[in-house]
C-alpha cells in the first residue's frame, strides 16, 4: 500500500501501518515496511521527494551525466535516488515489448545476433542482443549466466513463440550461435556478417604495420581482398571463379595466409552467399553487415563506463532494460508524430526542408537511410539535396567540398582501375563510377565487369 512514505532503511514504498507507539510527547503512528520487516515511527520517516523529481528522471539519466542533471534541479540528485526510482520504476521489459502491435509493424525478418562480455561485482557474464536489422529495432536484451548454446537457444525460442520467423540471420558465425539458430530456425538462410568477416581478416593478417617481408604482405594483402570479393560477389558462378583464384595461389603463401584460407573456404564459405540470392529474399549488401548489433552493444558498454563498472546482477538488468525501452519509445514517439505532420500537399516540401536541416551537416548521407528516417521518397530527397548543393547519386550524397577530396585523392594518386580508387576512397565502385562521371572523370569498360574498368585520367 502506497501512503506517501518511504522506507527509511531501504528506501520501498511498500509501507504498512503497525500499531502506535507512546512516547513522552504523545501517541505516534508506527509503520512497518513490508520488503524488509523495519519498523519506524511516522516522525522517522521521511516523504519521498518523487513529487519534486523530474518523471522522466530515468530518461535523462541513462542520456546525460549525473552533474549536467543536477544542474537542472533545484535540489541534489545522488546514486542512490536514481537507483531507487530505477528500482521502483516498472518498465516493459524486451518480451513484453515483442508483442507491441505498432512494433510488429515494422518487423522485416532479418534478424542480427552478437553477443559481448561484460562484469558484474567482477564476475564475467554474457550479454546477448537480437536485432530486425532494417529496422533497427532491439529485439533482445538479455544477460546470460555464459555463452552456451542451451542459454541462446533458450532466448531464441521465446522469439519464435512470439511470432518471429526471420528469412536470414546474420551473426558473426560464433559456434554457439550457430548450433542455437540450428536448433530454433532450422529454415532461416545463416549469412556471416561482412563487418566480422574484415575484422577477422585484419586481426589474423595484419597489414596496416608492415610487420613482414614485402613480398608476404603482398600476399596477404591480396588474401584478404580476394576473400572481401568472395563474400561480396554477386552471383554463384563469380564467386566459384574467385575462390579458384584464391586456391590457385595457396602453394605460394606462408603459413599464417595459409590457415586463413583453410578456415575461410572449410568453415565459413558456405554462410557468403552471392548478393543475387540475398536480394531474392529482400535482404540488400548493407544489411548483410551486422552493424546495428555493434552499435547498440556499445551502449551497454557506454552505460557501463559512465556507471564506473555494474555492481549488481539485477540492477544491471533494470538499467539495460530501463535503457533500451526509453529509446524504443523515444523512436516510437518520433516515427507517430512524423506520420501525422507528414502531408501529401503543400506541407510536405517544408517538411523535407526541416529534416534536411538535420541532416546535411554530415559528410555522406545515405539516401535510403534518411528516406527511411524522414519518410521522404528518394526521389523528393535526390531534389532537394541538388537545390542545397550536395553531390548526388544513386545511394549516397556528399558534401561538394568531401566529394572534391576524393576526386582530388584519386587524380593524384592515379590507381588505374576502378576498383583500386574505390578502395582508397572506401566506396563501392558503382557509387565512385557515378561521382567520377559527374567530376568529368572517364571511366573505360574493357569488360562487364565493373571492378575491372580502367580510368582514364586527362
Amino acid at each position: 500500500m502506497d501512503i506517501g512514505l518511504r522506507c527509511p532503511r531501504c528506501g520501498s514504498t511498500d509501507i504498512g501501518r503497525k500499531g502506535y507507539l507512546r512516547r513522552i510527547n504523545g501517541t505516534v503512528r508506527q509503520y512497518q515496511c513490508k520488503d524488509c520487516g523495519y519498523r519506524f515511527p511516522e516522525v522517522s520517516s521521511r516523504r519521498w521527494k518523487s513529487s519534486r523529481l523530474p518523471p522522466d528522471l530515468l530518461r535523462l539519466y541513462l542520456s546525460y551525466p549525473l552533474s549536467e542533471i543536477k544542474e537542472m534541479q533545484d535540489f541534489p540528485i545522488s546514486t542512490t535516488t536514481i537507483s531507487l526510482e530505477l528500482q521502483h520504476k516498472q518498465v516493459a521489459d524486451w518480451r513484453t515489448l515483442l508483442w507491441d502491435m505498432d512494433l510488429r509493424q515494422r518487423w522485416s525478418l532479418i534478424l542480427g545476433l552478437d553477443t559481448t562480455g561484460i562484469k558484474i561485482s567482477g564476475k564475467p557474464y554474457v550479454y546477448f542482443h537480437c536485432a530486425d536489422i532494417p529496422s533497427k529495432l532491439p529485439l533482445v536484451y538479455e544477460i546470460l549466466p555464459d555463452r552456451k548454446a542451451v542459454s541462446i537457444e533458450d532466448i531464441l525460442w521465446q522469439i519464435r513463440s512470439a511470432g518471429y520467423y526471420p528469412r536470414i540471420i546474420v551473426t558473426d558465425l560464433a559456434p554457439e550461435l550457430l548450433e542455437a539458430i540450428k536448433r530454433v530456425y532450422p529454415d532461416a538462410l545463416v549469412q556471416g556478417c561482412l563487418f566480422h568477416l574484415r575484422k577477422w581478416l585484419d586481426e589474423n593478417l595484419p597489414t596496416k604495420r608492415r610487420r613482414v617481408d614485402p613480398e608476404t604482405f603482398q600476399k596477404w594483402v591480396m588474401v584478404k581482398k580476394l576473400i572481401i570479393h568472395i563474400a561480396l560477389a554477386y552471383s554463384r558462378d563469380r564467386q566459384k571463379l574467385l575462390v579458384n583464384n584464391l586456391l590457385g595461389m595457396y602453394s605460394s603463401l606462408d603459413e599464417a595466409a595459409k590457415n586463413v584460407v583453410q578456415l575461410f573456404v572449410n568453415n565459413w564459405l558456405r554462410y557468403y552467399h552471392p548478393m543475387e540470392e540475398l536480394e531474392k529474399l529482400g535482404c540488400s549488401k548493407k544489411h548483410a553487415y551486422n552493424n546495428v548489433c555493434e552499435r547498440h552493444m556499445g551502449n551497454i558498454k557506454e552505460l557501463e563506463r559512465r556507471k564506473r563498472g555494474f555492481k549488481n546482477l539485477e540492477m544491471t538488468r533494470k538499467y539495460i532494460y530501463a535503457l533500451w525501452y526509453y529509446k524504443i519509445l523515444d523512436e516510437k514517439s518520433e516515427q507517430s508524430r512524423v506520420a501525422e505532420e507528414v502531408s501529401p500537399n503543400d506541407h510536405e516540401e517544408k517538411l523535407i526542408d526541416l529534416k534536411l536541416l538535420i541532416f546535411v551537416p554530415r559528410e555522406i548521407l545515405d539516401l535510403e537511410d534518411l528516406s527511411e528516417t524522414t519518410m521522404i521518397s528518394k526521389d523528393l530527397l535526390t531534389k532537394q539535396l541538388e537545390e542545397q548543393g550536395l553531390v548526388v547519386t544513386a545511394k549516397y550524397a556528399f558534401t561538394k567540398d568531401y566529394a572534391e577530396t576524393m576526386v582530388k585523392r584519386i587524380l593524384n594518386k592515379k590507381p588505374h582501375q576502378l576498383k583500386e580508387a574505390a578502395e582508397m576512397v572506401d566506396l563501392d565502385p558503382h557509387t565512385l563510377y557515378e561521382l567520377l562521371r559527374k567530376f568529368g572523370v572517364r571511366v573505360l569498360f574493357k569488360t562487364l565487369y565493373i571492378d575491372e574498368a580502367i580510368i582514364v585520367y586527362p
